[in-house]
């Protein structure tokens, strides 16, 4: 797997990402309503920005994470690191456009 050269000093991005997933599978399901899930979003932003400077330390935080929960390792890995690349350098992407701590 593709991961960070310098290992991150946590994995908790992973579990940011994964409470986000489930506050959405919950909406998605009607156990949450709109404003439910955004809190539960809100809540995950807020404890990401205090845990991670910005978002190539989150991503190495998730790849580690996602890496540990999965055990993936070869191409599997791969393609997660390059898309985590190209979330940090498409000129588009959302991660350049909104700094995880303007």
């Amino acid at each position: 797997m593709g991961l960070p050269s310098q290992l991150p000093s946590t994995l908790t991005s992973w579990d940011y990402c994964r409470a986000a997933w489930i506050s959405r599978m919950a909406h998605a399901l009607g156990w949450f309503n709109e404003e439910e899930c955004a809190q539960h979003h809100a809540a995950a932003l807020e404890r990401a920005q205090a845990m991670y400077p910005d978002w190539k330390s989150y991503a190495s935080g998730w790849l580690l994470g996602r890496a540990a929960w999965s055990g993936m390792v070869g191409e599997d890995g791969e393609g997660l690191a390059a898309l985590s690349a190209t979330l940090l350098s498409h000129p588009t992407s959302p991660w350049l456009r909104m700094p995880l701590n303007p």
